[in-house]
């Protein structure tokens, strides 16, 4: 009788735990944000893959639809942060001759 007791007190704290809220939105975009030293001058080059091309989608934009220049990866990444994105995982990958690098930043936001 205890165990019966027992099994019907807590059963209902199992269905409850596995439930999943019917509110929440688990579906998230991504995209790849890639910079690239300047050989010449001051700043990074960014660009933002989204993954719907086969070629990189280009450069961020502003309101106006003028190509934003960034000094750091740090003022990139906290552009991406303002428009809703976060950050997931980030790599370097060195070129093959040791000339220069590329910073992979994979990024994520909800739907």
């Amino acid at each position: 009788m205890k165990k019966l007791l027992f099994l019907l007190m807590f059963l209902p704290a199992f269905a409850i735990a596995q439930k999943e809220n019917p509110g929440t939105n688990n579906r998230f975009k991504y995209c790849m944000l890639i910079e690239t030293g300047k050989v010449f001058g001051k700043g990074v080059n960014v660009y933002v893959d989204y993954g719907d091309t086969t070629v990189r989608s280009g450069n961020p934009k502003d309101a106006l639809g003028k190509k934003i220049k960034f000094d750091t990866i740090l003022s990139a990444l906290n552009y991406m942060g303002d428009q809703g994105w976060d950050l997931v995982n980030s790599f370097i990958i060195r070129n093959p001759n040791n000339v220069g690098y590329e910073g992979h930043y994979l990024m994520k936001r909800k739907l």
